[in-house]
């Protein structure tokens, strides 16, 4: 603008000089600062002032001259004229064929975007083949489908439905480990089980049990559907407990596990029970009861099962089939507490058994419409073992807990970990332990589970690692004395009441009175950046809190 010469103004009429006035201001806003009625000649600015009048010069030289000020503290004209490239090449690249997504236009009562979506005030229409929503998890570099619901024309995909009839999708791993003792991915086979329990398998999964383990609890599997089909390897590991298979819609397989179950002696206990089940199968399993009462193996309710190489002993029933319920039996060996007065294989009601090879030794009995198909098996009692020994499970629930940063709480009887920005925290429980000392001395530990609440809205909003300690200390006097690291017991979320297995060693030393409590200590040592505690800082309930916690043990 500032070469403007003096004939091209000469020769404007007021009209163009009015319009060059409006053009002035416009260019003004436009590039914030890069005019200025200094920039014209004397001779523009002299025949200006002769044909607009001083009124119109003054008006727009104190419009420029204001602003001239504010102007420089904006930009000068490399940044504007930068940033103008800068919009220029980005306007270029904004073409139709750029854009994923483009507004048609509207259409009667909606729009319509791109080709495959209408949306209307009665419905959205999407006709793409794949549909995604939300952000996809990132695992090691590379999006996975978490986080995202998925629609095509195989189906709906999400982590979690919110519907009673639909079961969330299994995400996790083929191959799930178990070990008492720890070193495996769960200590208990309720735990593992808790993993895929209520999902759907896209895929086969099995529970690997150590060679040898031995578990002392009863589980349940139930409500697991979906193409896949779950498998449990015992690889000669003793269960002591029952277990209950129901309202599975694809197969479950139990192989190698020996079950011992301590039946009830007044009935109504069976160490198997197989309920509106579809495919359930046992293979190379012994089942070994202790009462006189009861059924080793239950099936009710149009449940389906295999039974094959197993080994069947001491029970009124060795298997009972009723309500329309199939079991296919082959090569099985066993015998009931007393072969002549109680029936080895029964069916009831509609129940249906059929046989091939060997049977349990005794009497078949097929009722109210049942059918025992054993024709031409023969008979095998292999060797009877003793019946399982009796189990004992007692509860001590905590008498005192706390915590200590610097010295003990003396307000509070929660329970905390972690570490903050004064020091690194821990948390201590006690039990009666005269109590318990008189109660297991002597006896056989076998299993223990510690019930724990995380309080919610103290430390990270994710899960946190309880990393279970023994203490010496027999109350909240003095620094802690943690003695034995029994390692991270569980991943406690916010809000979460969890029952959890923890080793037999931290009890039987609290029996032997070489630690006299539990405690949760975190070994965090700096806070989270941004925060002013540790990954692992969290509050749990203490003794005198709804979800206090309680030690269970079963011993004999």
């Amino acid at each position: 603008m500032s070469n403007l010469g003096y004939r091209e103004i000469y020769d404007m009429d007021a009209l163009n000089l009015k319009q060059l006035n409006d053009t002035l201001r416009t260019l003004w806003k436009k590039v914030m600062g890069g005019i200025d009625y200094r920039d014209l000649s004397l001779g523009a600015q002299s025949i200006i002032n002769a044909k607009a009048g001083l009124d119109g010069l003054t008006e727009l030289e104190t419009r420029i001259m204001q602003q001239a000020d504010l102007i420089a503290l904006k930009a000068d004209r490399s940044v504007t004229d930068a940033l103008g490239t800068r919009v220029s090449s980005a306007e270029a690249k904004i073409t139709p064929e750029a854009m994923q997504l483009m507004v048609r236009g509207n259409i009667a009562g909606g729009v319509e975007v791109g080709s495959s979506v209408v949306i209307t005030a009665e419905e959205t229409k999407i006709t793409s083949p794949r549909t995604l929503i939300g952000v996809p998890e990132i695992v090691n570099g590379v999006p996975t489908d978490r986080n995202i619901v998925q629609i095509d024309i195989s189906g709906l995909y999400a982590d979690v439905v919110t519907s009673p009839s639909v079961t969330p999708r299994y995400f996790g791993g083929q191959a799930l480990t178990v070990n008492p003792n720890g070193g495996a991915m769960f200590r208990s086979l309720s735990a593992a089980l808790g993993a895929v329990n209520g999902a759907t398998l896209p895929y086969p999964v099995t529970i690997e049990i150590a060679s040898g383990a031995a578990l002392y609890e009863s589980v349940m599997i139930t409500g697991i559907g979906g193409p896949g089909r779950l498998i449990v390897n015992g690889n000669g590991s003793t269960i002591h407990g029952a277990i209950a298979v129901e309202d599975n819609r694809t197969r479950v397989a139990v192989n190698n596990l020996n079950i011992a179950y301590q039946l009830p002696a007044g009935g109504g206990g069976d160490a198997v029970s197989i309920t509106a089940t579809a495919c359930a199968s046992f293979s190379g399993c012994s089942l070994n009861g202790s009462g006189t009462a009861g059924s080793l193996v239950r099936m009710r309710y149009g449940a389906n099962a295999l039974i094959e190489n197993c080994e069947l002993y001491n029970a009124r029933y060795l298997a009972l089939v009723s309500d329309a319920s199939q079991l296919a039996t082959r090569n099985v060996v066993g015998a009931s507490n007393n072969p002549v007065t109680y029936n080895t294989l029964a069916a009831d009601v509609g129940g249906l058994i059929s046989c091939q090879g060997t049977i349990p030794a005794g009497n078949t009995l097929a009722t109210n419409n049942g059918q025992v198909f054993a024709s031409g098996c023969a008979q095998a009692s292999g060797t009877q073992p003793a019946p399982p020994p009796a189990l004992t499970t007692a509860n001590y629930a905590a008498v005192n807990s706390g915590w200590y940063q610097s010295s003990w709480s003396s307000s509070e009887t929660n329970i905390r970990q972690g570490y903050t920005q004064y020091g690194e925290i821990t948390g201590g429980m006690w039990f009666a332990n005269a109590t318990l000392r008189t109660a297991l001395a002597g006896k056989s530990i076998l299993s223990a589970t510690l019930r724990l609440k995380r309080l919610s809205g103290v430390g990270p909003s994710a899960a946190i690692g309880a990393h279970l300690y023994g203490m010496t200390n027999s109350g909240k006097s003095g620094s802690p004395g943690r003695s034995g690291n029994y390692g991270v017991i569980a991943s406690v979320a916010q809000g979460a009441t969890l029952t959890i297995d923890i080793p037999v060693a931290a009890v039987s030393a609290l029996v032997a009175g070489t630690i006299n409590a539990l405690a949760l200590y975190a070994g965090d040592g700096s806070v989270l950046s941004g925060n002013t505690y540790s990954r692992n800082y969290g509050l749990f309930a203490g003794y005198q809190d709804a979800g206090a916690p309680l030690l269970t043990v079963t011993y004999s």
